[in-house]
């Protein structure tokens, strides 16, 4: 019988639906189940058909009876197609799990196989649909990750041979087979016999060499080591005992070589104790073709190679390196069979790819049972993890403990102390803490028996580390070079051969070594190698393992160790000098990041954290930066990085970046006024932030007169300038200029803005401020509820504008006696600051002040204490050790101590307060007097009256200079002066200073606050004093009755007056 070429077509589809496509479904149906199952792997067992079976639900079973009594046998081989759908597509095991990527391509095949082969009328497909059928199998299986290749043969396939065909065929194979057999088996029996022979004059045994072992303790590692092992078996049995490959990534000094050889020693004393036969390690020292040569050359004879074979290799004059180790390897490859187990130590490969070749390669049948590690710098060849291989990076270095370990075994400091800070100032890197313990060894033994890790750190801090990492390369010869000199070859030898990386290295030599987005590195990198993509730059970047990269919450960070810093940009700078066009487009970089990544919130203060992985580098690049003032173009960069630093309190990198900005506008001859005025602004802000309010007010002029010129006097622009022209004459004491020009403010908002603007809240607050500091504390409670209300209509509660309103509001509070209301504000706006700003942010330090004083006058001065401590540490870091505000948070840490009695504790806070104050706001300023009322106090209590009374008389002077005779600081300075008169004998004068505190205390903080009780009680004191009892009886009694209703029958401060009320019942 004749076929015709259509129901050939048929055959052929038969073949694919009963062949290929069962093997591909069962396959499928194998890998869901046992990554579904991992405890259960389907090893096609009755067991395995009885689970399927179990975790079917029985409204199921009965229509699938047939299928499941086939399944329940458990053997896949004999499931049919019909069989192999139900399962992936309708069973419950299976099918509910299965992706939709999976499904739909295994669903295709179903309807394939019914229309194409189950359904088909006749026997026949023609060339079209024929065409068409197997390519919606080929695209299933590409869509599944199946190979199509069997597909198109058996599509292809022209000839289809007949049985009587085949079977000559087959006798000819045959003997074909028996010939090659009969050959094989000579040759091998003549093998045997040299085999035999040679066994006979040499025995083969174990053996293990491994690298040179320093002249000092190592670090024993075992963490790594044993997550190592670990992969080196996992390897093996992946790999069904086949060559496998495991790569040890590292940066120069990152221990590589000294991991590597504790592991193959490891790995040697694993083998022969658990085994009988022959095992072995060998080091191949990979750094040329030279020294691997000489490698093969030794292990060729450790494994018996016959000597006069291979001596002509390595004696030959005519063949080049390459070629001798190639034979060598070759001539060593049947030995290989004769060990059981063996690790090859492929040790410092410049280049993966260079040596590839010369390596045993996967597949060989004779390089079996054997492994290799395999140490390098250069990651960018190494492939990636598979079943034959695996790879880690120690570029971060030990693991602390093991690092502080080894510091105090190596230079004999077994007192524990500044281990950790060493280690981690030195990246925890083996080579570099090898050095420090060695130099801090041999000073102790040599010079001075005292010098220790401090000493050592203030070695590094002056930049002696090169000097310090001598010691070990002359008295060890393991190693050649020091963590310094090897880092620096490292890095010149990528300068010189990749552009890319040069480029990288260039930019990363502006900013810090702390983890950096990879996207901002490309940036620059695109910005100079314009050939290039994006992803093509990552790739390169990422194939240097001085380099270190880490996955992040918004994507991929580089950094660098500091040792790499330190010599990256000592090269650089000596290879290729950043100019002005590098460091323009440094900038570039960073603005394009920016607005990509940061377009709504780079401005925004409550978004401070999408930002702060950016901070320490620009702070770096702001050190970087003068030569940009011939790029115009870097002006939008430059005020989006300085807004970004402001916003994080960074200010001196702020203030760089706005005046390089400025600088270059006034360079620009065509520039905007507006731009100027904006720069002008910012500036000021900055500055009135940096505790410097008469520059900042010169700054906010310019920009006022700018902004009148160009938007007219009732423009927004200019209430905001006046606001801030406020808040400097607020910083500068000058409270009535500070009403004024928030009332400008007012009236240009009131026209120009909605009721419900978030400006309007903007400028209640302000208002609520120039009341406060005038002691009007109902208007400005009342102007700080509405700034509030609009705030939470318009950004909700949580936001840091809300976060003011609480602050404001605490501290009306606070003034107003209302201790636990003040201190819910005060709580409530540091959590805001703390989760929008972060823990070190100025105005974190100015709710944990604000929570510190409340807790102070609420008795509980340890707390107090804490917090003002907290917010000096974040003052002192964040504006520096002379900022006003450092000043103030003395002033209130010498309030704690004056409570707590330690009196001359409290005398220092204020004298370091005062001096500051003084230098920076002149002898006429509020905070002035306040400090001289606190040292008067601290005389007071010292039993000097007179010099109490000389600080508390020009106290009362500046206020009533700078406040007005009603203002509650003048209430609070005349009750001083009482105490001092009372205390002199001078009761007359003494009840005059009281009775003038009191009437303005009543009058502005209402005849309930807790200040007028303190006044009833002094007089009361005098009015004793005076023998009148009487009336000293109602001034405690009315004291007592504040007391008990302010703050309650257990505080502290209720005690004394129970106790004066004694005194006049005596």
């Amino acid at each position: 019988m004749i076929y015709t070429e259509e129901q050939l077509n048929y055959f052929r589809i038969c073949y694919i639906v009963t062949t290929i496509l069962t093997q591909a479904l069962r396959s499928i149906f194998k890998k869901e189940w046992d990554r579904r199952y991992p405890s259960g792997e389907w090893n096609d067992t009755p067991k395995n058909g009885l689970d399927f079976f179990n975790m079917e639900c029985s409204g199921s079973r009965k229509p699938n009876a047939r299928l499941l009594a086939t399944i329940k046998r458990g053997n896949s081989a004999k499931w049919d197609c019909t069989t192999l759908f139900s399962v992936l597509l309708n069973s419950n095991s299976i099918s509910r799990g299965l992706s939709p990527m999976d499904c739909s391509p295994i669903d295709d095949l179903r309807q394939f196989r019914n229309e194409e082969f189950a359904h088909m009328p006749r026997g026949q497909l023609p060339e079209k649909p024929f065409i068409l059928a197997v390519r919606r199998v080929e695209t299933a299986f590409q869509v599944l990750g199946f190979s199509t290749v069997k597909i198109q043969e058996i599509r292809k396939q022209t000839k289809f041979p007949t049985e009587e065909l085949q079977k000559v065929q087959r006798d000819v194979d045959r003997l074909y087979q028996e010939l090659c057999e009969t050959n094989a088996k000579l040759q091998t029996a003549e093998e045997h016999r040299l085999f035999l022979e040679e066994l006979l004059l040499y025995d083969f045994s174990s053996f293990c060499i491994l690298p040179p072992k320093p002249f000092h303790e190592i670090a024993k590692r075992d963490f790594e080591v044993a997550k190592i092992m670990e992969q080196l078996e996992h390897l093996r049995k992946r790999n069904k005992n086949g060559l496998s490959f495991y790569y040890i990534s590292g940066n120069p000094g990152s221990g590589k070589s000294q991991l590597a050889r504790l592991v193959a020693e490891k790995f040697y004393k694993t083998v022969t104790k658990d085994h009988s036969y022959p095992s072995f390690v060998m080091t191949l020292k990979a750094e040329s073709l030279k020294t691997l040569l000489e490698s093969y050359i030794l292990l060729a004879r450790q494994i018996k190679c016959i000597e006069y074979a291979v001596m002509p290799i390595v004696e030959s004059t005519e063949m080049q390196v390459e070629e001798k180790v190639k034979n060598l390897k070759d001539l060593i490859a049947p030995k290989i069979e004769l060990y059981g187990s063996w690790l090859l130590l492929v040790d410092n490969v410049s280049n993966v790819s260079d040596i590839h070749d010369f390596l045993p390669q996967p597949g060989n049948e004779q390089w079996t049972k054997g492994q290799l590690l395999i140490t390098t710098q250069n990651t960018s060849f190494i492939p990636s993890n598979n079943s034959f291989v695996s790879h880690i990076s120690v570029s971060e270095g030990m693991v602390p403990t093991d690092a502080r370990c080894f510091l105090a075994k190596i230079s004999g400091i077994t007192v524990q102390g500044l281990e950790n800070k060493v280690a981690k100032e030195l990246d925890y890197q083996p080579l570099a803490l090898a050095s420090a313990a060695v130099y801090v060894k041999k000073i102790r033994e040599g010079v001075n028996v005292e010098f220790g890790w401090k000493e050592y750190l203030e070695k590094l801090k002056r930049g002696m580390r090169a000097l310090t990492e001598k010691e070990l390369t002359q008295t060890n010869s393991s190693y050649s070079t020091s963590m310094t000199a090897a880092t620096k070859m490292a890095i010149e030898r990528v300068i010189n051969s990749n552009s890319v990386v040069k480029t990288a290295f260039t930019f990363l030599s502006l900013v810090a070594p702390q983890p950096l987005h990879l996207d901002i590195v490309s940036n620059y990198v695109l910005i100079e190698e314009k050939h290039l993509d994006k992803e093509e730059v990552a790739l390169q970047i990422q194939g240097y393992s001085l380099l270190m990269l880490e996955k992040g919450r918004n994507g991929f960070f580089i950094s660098v160790h500091q040792v790499v810093y330190d010599v990256m940009k000592s090269v650089v700078k000596e290879f290729c000098q950043p100019n002005r066009h590098v460091k323009a487009a440094a900038l570039t970089s960073f603005n394009q990041f920016i607005e990509t990544n940061l377009t709504h919130t780079w401005y925004k203060e409550d978004c401070v954290a999408d930002s702060k992985h950016l901070i320490p580098h620009l702070n770096a690049l702001a050190l970087e930066i003068g030569d940009v003032l011939h790029d115009f173009n870097a002006l939008n960069s430059l005020y989006k990085l300085g807004t970004i630093c402001r916003n994080h309190s960074e200010l001196p990198a702020a203030r760089t970046y706005y005046d390089t900005g400025l600088k270059l506008i006034e360079r620009e001859e065509t520039h905007a006024d507006v731009d100027v005025a904006d720069i002008y602004s910012q500036l000021g802000i900055v500055l009135q932030q940096m505790g410097d309010p008469n520059q900042a007010r010169e700054h906010f002029m310019r920009a006022l007169n700018i902004t009148l010129n160009e938007f007219g006097p009732e423009h927004v622009r200019v209430a905001c300038i006046y606001h801030h022209l406020g808040m400097v004459h607020r910083a500068l004491g000058d409270l009535l200029q500070v009403l004024k020009y928030h009332e400008q403010a007012s009236e240009i908002c009131l026209r120009k803005l909605e009721p419900e603007n978030i400006g309007m809240a903007n400028t209640h607050h302000h208002l609520g401020n120039a009341h406060f500091e005038l002691g009007n504390l109902k208007e400005a409670k009342e102007h700080y509820d509405r700034a509030l209300e609009i705030q939470l209509k318009n950004v909700g509660p949580d936001h840091v504008y809300a976060a003011f309103s609480y602050c404001s509001l605490g501290d009306v509070h606070r003034e107003l006696g209302n201790l636990i209301k003040a201190k819910v504000y005060y709580e409530r706006s540091l959590k805001i600051r703390l989760e929008k700003l972060g823990p070190e942010h100025v105005e974190v330090a100015i709710s944990l002040n604000n929570l510190g004083i409340v807790h102070r006058y609420l008795g509980d001065l340890e707390k107090a204490k804490k917090h003002h401590e907290h917010a000096l540490d974040i003052e002192r870091k964040k504006r520096g050790p002379d900022h006003v505000y450092v000043a103030n948070t003395y002033h209130h840490l010498g309030d704690v101590q004056y409570d707590l009695r330690n009196l001359r504790e409290a005398k220092m806070y204020y004298e370091r307060a005062l001096h500051i104050q003084l230098e920076k706001l002149g002898p006429d300023h509020v905070n002035v007097a306040l400090l001289y009322c606190s040292l008067g106090d601290v005389e007071r209590q010292m039993g000097d009256m007179q010099r109490a009374k000389k600080y508390y008389e020009p106290a009362l002077d500046i206020k009533l200079k700078k406040l007005g005779t009603k203002h509650v600081l003048i209430a609070r300075t005349h009750h001083l002066l009482g105490m001092v008169q009372r205390a002199s004998g001078d009761l007359q004068k003494a009840k005059k200073h009281y009775y003038l505190a009191l009437d303005i205390t009543m009058n502005k903080l209402g005849p309930d606050h807790v200040t007028v009780a303190d006044t009833h009680n002094e007089l009361g004191n005098v009015q004793r004093d005076l023998g009148d009892l009487q009336r000293a009886k109602g001034h405690f009694k009315r004291a007592l009755d504040i007391e008990l209703k302010r703050l309650g029958l257990e505080h502290v401060d209720v005690a004394p007056t129970y106790h004066e009320l004694a005194t006049v019942h005596r």
